[in-house]
């Protein structure tokens, strides 16, 4: 079965914070990343970490979002954009630097 397993953890602190974690997985994933590694010119370590990263702030906006959500259906008023900045007292020229 070529799929990715936990096998075990193993921890080891390194200078500057660093830690280093094993992990078990088949031939054909440890090609795979060795592969999309190279293509993206990072490596192993970097490419685990950013999925990391990415899979933890994917959950942590999910949450964020049906929070959001269920403020909306309590109360589900919504304002048009020329609304807010006249609420804010800003003009849609104020905003051109802005992004």
């Amino acid at each position: 079965m070529d799929r990715l397993y936990l096998y075990y953890v193993v921890i080891q602190e390194w200078g500057r914070g660093m830690n280093t974690i094993n992990v078990r997985i088949a031939e054909a994933d440890k090609k795979l990343l060795e592969s999309y590694a190279k293509s993206k010119n990072k490596t192993i370590s970097d490419v685990i970490r950013d999925s990391i990263d990415e899979i933890i702030e994917n959950e942590i906006h999910l949450k964020l979002y049906q929070q959001g959500m269920k403020e909306f259906e309590k109360n589900n008023k919504t304002y048009a954009h020329d609304e807010v900045l006249e609420e804010l007292g800003l003009k849609k020229e104020d905003l051109k630097y802005v992004l």
